[in-house]
């Protein structure tokens, strides 16, 4: 086991990073330490914001080509999904490890592309219509005056814009501000989800890493009561997971490390449920357990009573006859 880490937190004292890595120590599950490196909020918002202005051209470019409601829904989706993403790898390369602040920023980041999609389809519905200018003095113009993009608002909400699939009648007043605001929750949504889940997980602060997240190969048997087997795990007695076989529902267990740091070693479990309805199978996912604090000894002996076997029913009794909870968990 290690003696201690040296920390060297981003812009913060020592002794309150000390403090909060044995505060997160003495406890059962994971728990952000909520350290923000200033790199790392640059690296955020400025690379979030050059994403957003590149995937609202792109946008602007397909949707306006495709004009039609439905096409352009599944277009709005995907590029919101993809801002998404985006802003998770961006949470892992800048460190941060504050999930209310992330998803603070990532809300800002949300209306700021909303905004811009909006200026660029400013400029490309000028540009193609009515002003013989280039698209990018058009653009320049709707970033220094914003009050043209509300009379572009106003005037489509009045006069109407694009159809419904049997119908070429454009869609005007509240029922066009509803599909506009529900493209704003899309593109938010995501933008503040994403980046917030990512940053939940666990971080070493010794190592200044994140854990790696490794899903073992064997599925875990359900628990015949889930509160038990959880109050179980909580109190160090590894004995109630055992290897199951998939079906119709089972445990997906996820171990969450950094090798040199003994502090660092995590358990999830989630249970999936498999679901036929109307000749069509569904996968219904709940977490069980997020997080929750094991030793290195540990995470040894359940990666081999999960790992993969020749013979399956070999792996289920080698976990019945251990008999014994496995060694404890950090106090």
């Amino acid at each position: 086991m290690k003696s201690g880490c040296s920390v060297h937190a981003e812009g913060e004292n020592n002794m309150e990073s000390n403090t909060s890595i044995n505060n997160a120590m003495s406890q059962k599950y994971y728990t952000p330490s909520g350290r923000i490196p200033l790199t790392g909020w640059l690296i955020f918002m400025i690379g979030g914001l050059f994403s957003a202005w590149v995937l609202s051209f792109i946008y602007i470019l397909i949707t306006t080509s495709i004009n039609f409601l439905y096409a352009n829904a599944l277009v709005t989706l995907a590029f919101g999904g993809i801002l998404g993403l985006i802003l998770v790898f961006l949470v892992r390369i800048g460190h941060l490890r504050s999930p209310v602040k992330v998803g603070m920023w990532g809300f800002v980041l949300g209306l700021a592309t909303v905004w811009i999609q909006w200026v660029f389809f400013y400029a490309y519905y000028h540009y193609k219509y009515d002003d013989p200018h280039s698209l990018a003095a058009i653009y320049c113009v709707a970033v220094t005056s914003p009050e043209k993009v509300f009379g572009l608002m106003k005037y489509l909400l009045e006069h109407g814009h694009f159809g419904l699939r049997h119908s070429n009648a454009p869609i005007n007043d509240y029922p066009l501000l509803a599909i506009w605001i529900v493209e704003a929750v899309m593109l938010i949504i995501p933008a503040v989800i994403f980046p917030m889940k990512e940053s939940r997980k666990p971080f070493s602060e010794c190592s200044h890493r994140w854990a790696a997240q490794d899903r073992l190969p064997v599925t875990a048997a359900v628990f015949a009561d889930v509160e038990s087997g959880k109050a179980a795990l909580e109190q160090g007695n590894f004995s109630v997971l055992n290897p199951g076989t998939p079906g119709e529902s089972y445990m997906n267990v996820d171990i969450y490390a950094v090798n040199d740091d003994d502090g660092c070693h995590f358990l999830s479990l989630e249970f999936v449920e498999v679901k036929a309805e109307k000749n069509k199978k569904g996968v219904k996912r709940t977490t069980v357990l997020d997080f929750l604090k094991i030793n290195p000894e540990v995470e040894k002996e359940l990666r081999e009573r999960f790992s993969l076997k020749s013979d399956s029913d070999t792996l289920v009794n080698a976990a019945e006859e251990e008999g014994k909870p496995l060694s404890g968990m950090e106090s």
